[in-house]
């Protein structure tokens, strides 16, 4: 895309029906996000491949038909460039072969090396078994085909020689000899071979019978893995693959747990998933055939499966059910093994599950469980992951003061050394996150000016690290953040970062999240009933993953938008919907300007719907009134003394007493951040030169991902 902005670009992907997740991944962002760019890509399947994104009217379907008569001679014409073929023999080429392109040139090569009448006689009915009589015609070269074959569609001389055991003379003339015959494409030096089309490299290996096949499969592995040949370290999944078809189930788990470990760590959720499940289920055959108990009870498998539930976590999102079934498992397995550090991570799995689905009080329990046992047993690393977790489901009930005492613990007590591979066990960095977290807690409590500084603290902090899940998350809080100081420019900056690497790694509830921010950010500046419609629809299909964190929030602020647009019953009874999610959920962080007026109802309300809605909004004036002390030192508008009298009126615990401080409340926070857009944004985005950096696509190389091969 950055690219296609300086000159034109093309850009052409064949098979896609072997294109690994990463590779489709990456073609459905330019898909959905390169219409505007001068770019244009042309990408060549099977009929049974079925694109994963959604057709849009710049896109276009070509289904390519049989060649005809007219061009199956054309191709048999210029095959056979001096004309030798007679027009019969031509219209037999087209009647045996279908228009099938590699056929009709298989058919002619073949016709061509036996001469015209012994060839059409010898025409094999089929493409498969055509490929097949023509590597038989390769003598001793065939055996290097077959080879060949069994290490893919592309290999390196190095491995072929390695695995073949055959002197380099032989080798090299065997490479000529298939060059020649177009069954293989052989160039750079050290030489590098690819077979011409797929179709031959599978008639190769189809002719290797089982035993031998996975002889050549095992030396292929072993060769890898000995040799230090660069794959072994890039792509381990390689290794994984010839350890499985050779039939060593036990080396073919070892190494696709390496690969899915080595694809988490990098991100890249869907290709962990793959190799991780493709471990398990070895796993689970290996189970059933040698020690059951002792596999099932083995830290080997508990890791696995740990692993598999981060990565479908992350790619499918924290509240579906396939999700919690992960997490049942290593909860179960864990149980079984007594193995603690995997227990832990079930713990946070568990939590995360229920504060993403809005079950505060589960979440809260498990938070606690986690760091009950997690200082019992002195696991620093793990106590810290504990506090982080705990201190913002307290931030989410609304317990500003004992958030602040959990997350101001955890930097406390973070070392970076020591806890550097706490994001990948507990999802995200835990002082960047707390950072991100304590900020929110502090401007609820009135610390902006420090509120400020956290969170541009934890922005720098998750750059550095370069862990996507932890620049994801801490870029959704700072727009958190912008949101409550109703700032949209500043939180769709936010939200650009965070949308931008959520749709790279496929990172599902954060681009449902994502876009609920955008949404907003954009209403604010359209309004009416178009800025309602949109932020209606993205807070749907984030809901609609199971998600209800910050649901009863996310509803003040669509009744905002229903109620600017002149729908003042819609915008009751969206009101009216928040308030149900905040008492299912528990959920009491929500800003007070977002709530409604508990006089007048939400934003533009007039009187007579104020005394239909004023009954509804007593519930939540409690809620509004503890964040209230904090909102007006944040504002500057009344001032410590306002606060001060305002904070005893809510502690006198009459209800009376109760709505006067909510109504005393609502006057004040009607008037949004007084502090004006440039200081709003001025201490949040450093570093502006890395921000800027991910938004354009420009991204770090920590941040990078390498195109994995699918098997």
């Amino acid at each position: 895309m950055t690219g296609s902005r300086v000159q034109p670009v093309i850009l052409a992907v064949e098979d896609l029906q072997w294109s690994d997740p990463t590779m489709l991944d990456l073609l459905c962002m330019l898909a959905e996000s390169g219409a505007g760019a001068p770019l244009f890509i042309v990408a060549t399947a099977r009929p049974e491949f079925r694109a994963p994104w959604s057709p849009r009217p710049h896109h276009a379907l070509i289904a390519l038909e049989p060649l005809d008569s007219t061009e199956v001679r054309m191709m048999v014409e210029a095959l056979a460039a001096d004309g030798s073929l007679t027009r019969n023999v031509v219209d037999y080429v087209s009647e045996r072969t279908g228009g099938v392109p590699l056929f009709v040139e298989e058919v002619t090569r073949l016709i061509l090396e036996r001469g015209e009448q012994s060839g059409v006689d010898a025409i094999p009915p089929t493409l498969q078994q055509s490929l097949a009589a023509r590597l038989d015609g390769l003598g001793a070269a065939r055996e290097t085909a077959e080879i060949g074959a069994v290490l893919g569609r592309e290999f390196s001389y190095a491995l072929l020689r390695d695995v073949s055991g055959l002197p380099d003379a032989s080798l090299q003339a065997s490479l000529m000899r298939l060059a020649a015959a177009d069954i293989l494409v052989v160039s750079g030096a050290p030489p590098q071979a690819c077979f011409k089309h797929a179709l031959i490299q599978d008639a190769a290996y189809e002719t290797l019978i089982m035993r031998d096949r996975q002889a050549l499969h095992l030396r292929a592995a072993e060769a890898l893995r000995d040799s230090g040949d660069a794959r072994a370290s890039v792509e381990p999944e390689a290794i994984a693959y010839h350890f499985t078809q050779a039939g060593r189930s036990d080396l073919a788990i070892e190494w696709w747990a390496k690969a899915g470990d080595e694809a988490l760590r990098h991100s890249a959720f869907r290709e962990a998933i793959a190799h991780l499940g493709k471990a398990i289920e070895l796993a689970d055959e290996w189970e059933a055939t040698h020690a059951p108990a002792a596999f099932q009870a083995s830290s080997r498998r508990l890791k696995l499966q740990s692993d598999y539930a981060q990565a479908l976590m992350w790619s499918k999102g924290f509240a579906v059910e396939e999700t919690k079934a992960a997490f049942a498992r290593v909860r179960e397995l864990a149980a079984q093994s007594g193995n603690g550090g995997e227990r832990f991570n079930e713990y946070n799995g568990r939590w995360v599950r229920s504060y993403t689905r809005g079950e505060l009080r589960s979440a809260r329990k498990a938070a606690e469980a986690f760091l009950r046992e997690a200082e019992a047993e002195n696991r620093t690393m793990e106590a810290g992951a504990a506090r982080r977790v705990l201190g913002l489901t307290c931030l989410s009930q609304g317990e500003f003061a004992t958030a602040r005492s959990h997350l101001e613990k955890t930097l406390a007590d973070y070392d970076p050394d020591r806890d550097r591979e706490s994001r990948f066990r507990f999802s995200v960095d835990t002082a960047s996150a707390a950072a991100a977290y304590l900020a929110l807690a502090l401007w609820h409590l009135g610390d902006v000016e420090r509120a400020d500084a956290l969170m541009n603290r934890a922005v720098g902090q998750a750059l550095e690290a370069g862990h996507v899940p932890t620049i994801v998350n801490v870029h959704a809080f700072k727009a958190r953040l912008d949101l409550r100081r109703d700032d949209p420019a500043a939180a769709m900056r936010a939200v650009e970062v965070h949308l931008g690497l959520a749709r790279q790694h496929a990172m599902a509830l954060y681009l449902a999240f994502g876009d609920v921010i955008a949404s907003w950010a954009r209403g604010r500046t359209t309004g009416g009933a178009a800025g309602a419609a949109d932020f209606r629809c993205a807070l749907a299909i984030y809901m609609n993953q199971g998600a209800k964190a910050d649901a009863p929030y996310f509803h003040g602020l669509l009744g905002k938008f229903v109620a600017e647009s002149g729908d003042r019953a819609g915008a009751l009874a969206v009101v009216d919907q928040g308030l149900r999610f905040a008492h299912e959920t528990g959920e009491h962080w929500s800003r007070p300007g977002a709530l409604p007026h508990p006089r007048r109802g939400p934003v533009g309300l007039g009187s007579r719907q104020a005394r239909g809605g004023r009954g509804r909004f007593r519930d939540r004036e409690r809620g509004g009134a503890r964040a209230g002390v904090a909102h007006f030192r944040s504002q500057g508008r009344a001032g410590a003394g306002e606060a001060a009298k305002f904070e005893p009126s809510f502690r006198s615990g009459g209800r009376r007493s109760r709505r006067g401080s909510a109504r005393l409340l609502a006057d004040a926070v009607d008037t949004g951040d007084r502090r004006g857009p440039d200081a709003a944004r001025g201490a949040q985005d450093a570093p502006a030169h890395e921000l800027n950096r991910v938004i354009s696509g420009e991204c770090p190389r920590h941040l990078s991902w390498r195109r994995s091969r699918s098997y």
